[in-house]
């Protein structure tokens, strides 16, 4: 086993390394079309783990006909942090198809003893990219969405980057967004500000909304509105946190060195379905000891869905007492815990979620406990009005007397 767990360490350290031996910068260069365009573009490989090695430069994509690198291959020593890079482009009288037209500059590690043009064995590639824009005829708008999600309740923002790719000013552009349950139920329509965008520029029409639904997972979709024309694009986004709580736990015909049956109802807080839910019960001795860590089945929890799973814990040589422990109900690769305190008795078990009301007992003490309770409380009751009615005719004789 530890031979395992060795091999699995150094595998992954390993991989870590591969995967950041590299860096480029910048991630991007941005240039408009203009016909016969000349320019020279610097970018820095970065030696993340100060290692020596050999790094290849290729360019490949839509654009590398146009693309001369100034280096196609170097060495790094240990001590080098980083190198510059130059590349050279020239396009061409024209390009047919307006938008982005892009070629990648790629650097790519290789072995040390590598042969020149020889790619066998290397490891890791980054890139550069250069990305030409050519200009839509008239106005043409690109947008994207980007959300500032909230909790129940708050402000959930909405931000429509919009850019004007046409050879045309825009003289109103605006947003109209619509909040989508996943029944696709509309629940809100929000407007965004209002701007002109000039050709080949960019403005950021936001809205917000007052998020007074369940949380759970929605859709906003939005219309661009510009001039006389109109764009659409579409995005999910969350409110609050998807969560299952712990409400209620319940053991009942217990017997002290039996099975005890823990009835664990839980709820889920969020709109959509959440398969595989499963809950572990453990308790604790006084020494903080694992006594029991008992599984449930796997349980499905519709939308916003109340459930039941069972949990069990044999009891056979534990003592009567007071036991720590906690409830954890796993979901969607999170966990909720609760803590929870088991009194452990003879014919009956209390169990008390930390936070919330101590709940049930078994083997029909309940029922016996909850009739003391309510006849010890009604004689309370009787005792203080017997008090008052005598101290009441008390005070009225002495008045009387006087």
């Amino acid at each position: 086993m530890l031979l395992i767990l060795a091999v699995a360490l150094f595998l992954s350290l390993f991989i870590l390394q591969e995967v950041h031996a590299l860096g480029i910068t910048p991630g991007r260069a941005v240039f408009d079309f203009l016909p016969g365009r000349k320019e020279t573009v610097d970018f820095k490989v970065i030696n993340n783990e100060h290692k020596d090695m050999g790094v290849v430069i290729y360019v490949e994509g839509e654009l590398n006909q146009s693309v001369t690198l100034h280096q196609k291959m170097i060495k790094f020593k240990a001590t080098d942090q980083e190198k510059d890079f130059k590349y050279s482009f020239k396009l061409p009288d024209s390009l047919d198809k307006p938008g982005v037209h892009v070629a990648r500059i790629i650097a790519m590690e290789i072995p040390e003893d590598a042969e020149s043009g020889t790619f066998v064995g290397a490891t890791v590639a980054v890139a550069t990219e250069l990305y030409i824009q050519v200009p839509y005829p008239g106005k043409y708008i690109e947008a994207r969405m980007d959300i500032q999600e909230s909790d129940v309740n708050g402000t959930t923002k909405f931000i429509v980057v919009s850019s004007n790719l046409g050879e045309q000013k825009i003289a109103r552009a605006y947003a109209l967004i619509d909040v989508l349950s996943k029944t696709n139920e509309k629940l809100a329509t929000i407007k965004t500000s209002t701007f002109e965008i000039a050709s080949k520029r960019r403005v950021d029409l936001v809205g917000e909304w007052k998020a007074n639904v369940e949380a759970g997972t929605y859709l906003a979709r939005a219309t661009i509105i510009y001039d006389e024309k109109t764009a659409e694009i579409e995005k999910s986004f969350n409110i609050g946190s998807l969560r299952i709580d712990l409400i209620d736990v319940v053991v009942e015909d217990f017997r002290l060195g039996g099975i005890a049956k823990f009835t664990l109802v839980a709820e889920s807080k969020w709109n959509a379905d959440i398969p595989g839910v499963y809950s572990n019960v453990i308790v604790y001795d006084a020494a903080g000891k694992t006594i029991a860590d008992s599984k449930s089945a796997s349980v499905d929890f519709p939308a916003l869905s109340r459930q039941t799973m069972f949990a069990y814990w044999d009891t056979a040589g534990v003592d009567e007492g007071d036991y720590d422990g906690k409830i954890v109900l796993n979901y969607a690769d999170k966990m909720t815990d609760r803590a929870i305190r088991v009194k452990v008795r003879e014919s009956e078990m209390q169990v008390e979620i930390v936070g919330l009301t101590a709940k049930v007992v078994g083997a029909g003490s309940s029922n016996k406990s909850n009739f003391w309770l309510i006849a010890l409380i009604v004689m309370l009751v009787l005792i203080n009005v017997s008090w008052f009615v005598y101290f009441r005719n008390r005070m009225k004789r002495r008045e009387k007397n006087k």
